[in-house]
């Protein structure tokens, strides 16, 4: 097989698991619903959300694949920093811009796990969620090219 394909097909299991864990990360939110409903009834918060349950385990699992996804893409970061910065490469800043804020968010809410930290989570959770759509639309053509 060819360095390509090899690569190819890499990127497409990166892809992959990483959308697959994305779906089962916000079907697994719903634990902090009920966790919230919990607190709300007097329970402490550290008791009731931990690093433990689903949701926190798939995050992390799918930030880890995020951040080999962006690896298997470093030839194009190190382009847009040897090229002048061009208006084509707004999308992708704005993703990184995203991801580094959902970075940014989780490790507050976990520090410090608020409702306020909740709520800056859920926002941008929310906005990188969006991004997240845009780019596996746009780059759906791609992704199927590699499937061939």
């Amino acid at each position: 097989m060819k360095k390509e394909q090899i690569k190819g097909i890499c990127q497409v299991i990166t892809d992959m698991l990483m959308f697959i864990g994305i779906i089962l990360s916000i079907i697994s939110s719903s634990v902090f619903e009920s966790s919230s409903e919990a607190v709300n009834k007097g329970a402490r918060v550290e008791d009731v959300f931990s690093w433990g349950n689903w949701h926190c385990i798939l995050s992390v699992v799918v930030v880890i694949l995020m951040i080999a996804h962006y690896l298997q893409h470093i030839d194009f970061v190190k382009q847009l920093f040897t090229e002048r910065f061009k208006l084509k490469h707004i999308y992708f800043s704005v993703v990184n811009i995203a991801f580094i804020l959902l970075l940014f968010s989780l490790y507050y809410f976990l520090n410090g796990f608020s409702d306020e930290y909740l709520e800056f989570h859920k926002i941008v959770v929310h906005l990188f969620s969006l991004i997240i759509l845009i780019h596996i639309i746009a780059k759906a053509n791609k992704f199927i090219m590699l499937l061939k």
